[in-house]
């Protein structure tokens, strides 16, 4: 069998894709014209990387929620300082969990609105009444916000 000459924008475009996607390798091949089985060879002869792959939204939020939690408890402990410096941190941990509970938020709205997408094309797919993307209950999402809404109150009022 001839061996076949891969022209070198084609090569750097698949390694391209290899090194910064999570592409499968048999479309690689496709967008670029490159075999799967030339790829996996030039990949192992040349020590191409795949990236890691990207955390679940599972994964993700429980994440998220710990980080919420973790800058709750550092507020609490700071709150037990006085002047300045202490009102600067506390500041800014408020600002820090702002930010997560933006995140979560914004998070929470996309789970929806994809829940929503996937109901209307096909009401078989969607998540149960109630239920985000992951399978969890809508309610404990507004239940952890309100806790967290709560928690956050009586450290601006401490």
């Amino acid at each position: 069998m001839p061996i076949r000459i891969v022209p070198p924008e084609r090569l750097a475009e698949a390694r391209r894709l290899f090194e910064t996607t999570q592409l499968s390798g048999e479309r690689i091949a496709t967008e670029t014209g490159v075999s799967r089985t030339s790829i996996r060879r030039y990949a192992e002869a040349q020590g191409w990387i795949r990236p890691p792959a990207a955390p679940d939204r599972v994964t993700l939020v429980a994440s998220l929620r710990g980080r919420v939690e973790k800058e709750i408890g550092a507020a609490e402990a700071a709150i037990g300082g006085a002047g300045e410096e202490r009102d600067a941190r506390v500041e800014k941990m408020a600002r820090s969990l702002a930010s997560l509970v933006r995140t979560l938020r914004e998070l929470a709205k996309y789970d929806e609105e994809q829940g929503r997408r996937g109901r209307d094309a096909d009401p078989a797919r969607g998540p149960g009444a109630g239920e985000d993307r992951d399978g969890q209950s809508v309610a404990d999402l507004d239940a952890f916000r309100a806790e967290l809404a709560d928690r956050i109150a009586r450290l601006r009022g401490g």
